[in-house]
């Protein structure tokens, strides 16, 4: 008795794990927009990370993004200059899914996770300008929280939207 109890149990797990769904191996392409300290307004921004597998719902991925505005409003001795910020965040991303906990459709993902970093940033004034120069002491290292969602509309095709305290994206999931 306790060796058919012993290899249904071995039999029920194996089966688990047959099934748990796979995370990784996802690269995810998207645009949005960042609430960077590096500008008054939220900035248009472009975003890739590869995501991989490291436990059960987990994933981690590197990510690189980049970010751009022009400043329009700086007035020196009469005249208006134009300053452009280039902003290149780069990183990792946690993710959590919490499919397992919900009985959803196999066709929707929901994560959360934390992503931490550092910002290259470029900064440029317009020819012409010899005012004073405004360079900002921030420090580059970030760490932000993120949330969201997939919903697949194949097995290697998806849509996601990502909702971040930096940089929130919605874009392209292709699971590879």
């Amino acid at each position: 008795m306790k060796k058919l109890i012993l290899l249904l149990s071995l039999v029920f797990l194996t089966t688990e794990l047959v099934a748990q769904e796979k995370y990784g191996k996802t690269l995810n392409f998207g645009g949005g927009l960042s609430y960077s300290r590096y500008a008054p307004l939220p900035i248009p921004a472009l975003n890739l990370n590869y995501e991989f597998d490291i436990a059960p719902n987990t994933t981690l991925g590197p990510y690189l993004s980049i970010l751009h505005h022009n400043d329009y409003g700086y007035n020196y001795l009469g005249k208006k200059y134009k300053y452009s910020n280039t902003i290149v965040p780069v990183g990792v991303k946690s993710y959590y899914y919490f499919d397992g906990l919900f009985n959803w459709d196999k066709r929707f993902d929901v994560y959360a996770g934390l992503a931490v970093g550092f910002n290259i940033a470029f900064g440029r004034w317009e020819n012409g300008y010899n005012g004073p120069v405004y360079n900002p002491t921030y420090n580059p290292f970030y760490a932000q929280l993120h949330a969201g969602g997939e919903y697949h509309f194949k097995d290697n095709l998806g849509v996601y939207v990502d909702l971040s305290t930096g940089l929130s994206t919605v874009g392209l999931a292709f699971h590879l």
